[in-house]
């Protein structure tokens, strides 16, 4: 097989023109203002600047209402930069699910709490004046410290039929150790479900919002609903990590928005997660992140303003490593200097000037991503991250959770601040700052000084983050893969430990403007996992090659696009041909594209993943017809050369100008 990528041919790309840009961006096409962009500044033009306010849903859109148990997530825009606020939720009978001194939530640099969860459970023990929520009207109320309500945000909770995770007698529970069972309660409540026999799925928690129709895995049991209510054993042989679960109400496998009953509702909350039973040693994981909760180890001080999404410290937990706590609102988050090892006892310093708090409850046992340090105010150097989760500002080994470590695990920083006087160090000559593109990867080409110890570059696009190494080289060459839309990548090279420097590029990447349709498969890159389409009538290739078979070894064009297949479907020439961007081989975190951009064979396309080597535990598949995403299969684990070195992801149905999609998600030796 080819080599890995950043061993590809180099080519260099001109900087799309402002009108191609708008296009990516769903602007559409028109002349370009003062700044190259469509319909004012660029911070509008890249959607930084939300003028909604108001409680959002999974996917980010400001809603009127949500379902009993679902979190409190607020957007709340146009408030002072910077800036400390107080906030409290209300209930029906004027209950408030807050500390007494409400939660502190610090604005960002553009005067906006972005999607910051208040609450993650309203019906949780976090409350006890209240056994359940009740339904009805809530408010949200934004304050400033001294007590000026400056904003306020109604909004209806809805008692609809629901599941949750629960012990043996229904009581709501998210954390496990491992071999123990797991339950899911299902309950009508105010809603409409009847009784009967329902499947139950159980798929890892992936990290974002369903796709309506998406497939689901094999059913883990059955609940059956009785009076409205019903539980379901959903057994003990589950691997540590975060899990969703949900109720298939029509019995055809696929998730159905609105109708099936589904367990998390945003990014981060999963319905369960399964851990090692702590011993009261310190609690080591990630938490230094960005914005949209994308774990990330260097922040860059210089990044461009389009980059404010990932260029400010935050933090968030991981479910899945934490053990049970109680429940609190007031968790705090604390920057401090580095330590290799931390102690029972340790004092806990503020590198920043601010301590912010957050909600950690047992229910959902994670934190909304939330605001440590400013971009502006970013100082140089290397230090930890600490969730101090009871509030009394001193590390409590197995209590509190630190993040110590760099990207590869070692404990030489939990996040770095780039060093501003060496940022000319990394000087990238093939992509503009801002740049657009229709490739699925790219090239950067420039040059290092200096003689850098090891480089890594984050690549984040809303929800979505991928990290790959950097050579370190003086005349950089190295591919970086993309996601469409918006993407921040942030080059860092480490010297010797003594310096990082870091340039932070936003590359819009537009693939779907052009494809009719895509599928993107993702895993976490340790393996070389292979991206397969068939053609109409063709055979599956296992390992590659045949020329009904789009893969690795027929149809790689390469980072830019520009490279040639040697196969030809339809017509002749290139135009109707797929195109296959990268074969990822141990790069980092995996992601492969295939697209076709025109079609003149109508019928089945069917989608694989080969197992060329080695074994992961969780491999998808993303589908995209039209731009639209309009499925996720999950293949899970995969390993070459046995039962499950092959998965059938499911077909493509094409006629015409429109296409549907079929999932499968089965998995073989061979198909």
């Amino acid at each position: 097989m080819p080599g890995c990528p950043g061993q590809a041919e180099i080519r260099n790309s001109k900087r799309a023109p402002c009108a191609l840009l708008a296009v990516v961006l769903g602007l559409g096409i028109g002349g370009c203002g003062n700044d190259g962009f469509l319909g004012g500044s660029l911070e509008d033009s890249l959607g930084l600047r939300d003028p909604q306010i108001g409680v959002v849903d999974a996917h980010g859109n400001v809603v009127s209402g949500i379902n009993l148990g679902d979190p409190v997530t607020i957007l709340v825009p146009r408030l002072a930069s910077g800036t400390e606020y107080v906030i409290r939720v209300t209930d029906p009978n004027g209950v408030e699910y807050n500390p007494a001194a409400g939660v502190r939530v610090r604005s960002d640099q553009d005067g906006t709490i972005y999607q910051y969860t208040v609450v993650q459970d309203l019906d949780s023990n976090a409350n006890p004046a209240t056994v359940l929520a009740p339904p009805g009207d809530y408010r949200v109320t934004v304050a400033t410290t001294g007590g000026r309500v400056v904003e306020t945000i109604d909004f209806e909770v809805r008692d609809n039929a629901r599941v949750f995770c629960s012990d043996v007698s229904g009581t709501r529970r998210a954390s496990f150790v491992t071999a123990q069972n797991v339950y899911a309660a299902v309950e009508r409540g105010g809603g409409t479900l009847a009784d009967g026999n329902y499947d139950v799925h159980v798929r890892p928690d992936l990290g974002l919002a369903l796709v309506d129709g998406g497939a689901l895995p094999d059913a883990s049991a059955t609940v059956t609903v009785s009076g409205g209510v019903g539980i379901a054993d959903l057994g003990a042989a589950f691997a540590a990590g975060s899990y969703d679960v949900i109720v298939d109400l029509d019995g055809d496998d696929l998730f159905d928005a609105g109708s099936d009953l589904i367990s998390r509702h945003r990014r981060l909350h999963s319905c369960f997660t399964v851990q090692a039973a702590n011993t009261g040693g310190a609690i080591v994981q990630q938490v230094a992140a960005d914005r949209t909760g994308n774990f990330r180890h260097v922040f860059d001080p210089l990044a461009v303003e389009a980059a404010r999404p990932v260029a400010s410290v935050h933090t968030r937990v991981t479910p899945s490593e934490v053990p049970g706590v109680n429940d609190t609102l007031d968790a705090r988050t604390y920057i401090v200097a580095h330590r290799d090892a931390w102690s029972d006892g340790d004092a806990l310093t503020d590198a920043t000037g601010t301590v912010e708090s957050g909600p950690l409850q047992d229910f959902s046992l994670s934190q909304a991503p939330t605001l440590a340090w400013l971009q502006a105010n970013l100082t140089a150097g290397c230090y930890d991250a600490v969730i101090d989760v009871n509030a009394n500002g001193t590390f409590d080994a197995g209590v509190d959770i630190v993040d110590n470590l760099d990207a590869a695990g070692n404990p030489t920083c939990g996040l770095q601040v780039a060093d501003t006087a060496c940022s000319t160090n990394i000087q990238i000559t093939s992509h503009d700052t801002m740049f657009a593109t229709l490739s699925t990867a790219i090239t950067l080409q420039g040059t290092l000084n200096g003689s850098p110890s090891s480089g890594l570059a984050t690549i984040t696009a809303g929800a979505q983050s991928t990290t790959v190494g950097l050579p370190t080289d003086a005349n950089l060459s190295a591919t970086v893969p993309l996601f469409n839309g918006v993407n921040h990548v942030t080059l860092a090279y480490d010297y010797a430990g003594a310096q990082t420097c870091a340039r932070t590029l936003v590359i819009t990447q537009g693939i779907d403007f052009n494809a009719l349709f895509r599928v993107q498969l993702l895993w976490d890159g340790s393996t070389d996992m292979d991206l397969h389409v068939v053609r109409p009538g063709g055979q599956y290739e296992n390992g590659g090659g045949g020329a009904d078979d789009c893969n690795y070894s027929n149809c790689n064009v390469g980072p830019e696009g520009t490279g040639t297949n040697s196969i030809d479907w339809g017509e002749a020439g290139e135009h109707d041909d797929p195109k296959l961007d990268v074969d990822c081989i141990a790069c980092g975190t995996g992601i492969e594209n295939i697209w076709m951009s025109e079609i003149n064979q109508n019928g089945e396309y069917s989608v694989f993943v080969d197992a060329f080597s080695g074994s992961e535990d969780n491999v998808s598949v993303k589908i995209f017809i039209g731009g639209a995403e309009v499925a996720e299969v999950a293949c899970g684990a995969m390993s070459a050369g046995t039962a499950t070195d092959s998965c059938s992801v499911g077909s493509i149905n094409w006629n015409g100008r429109t296409g549907s999609f079929t999932a499968d998600g089965t998995k073989a030796d061979d198909f």
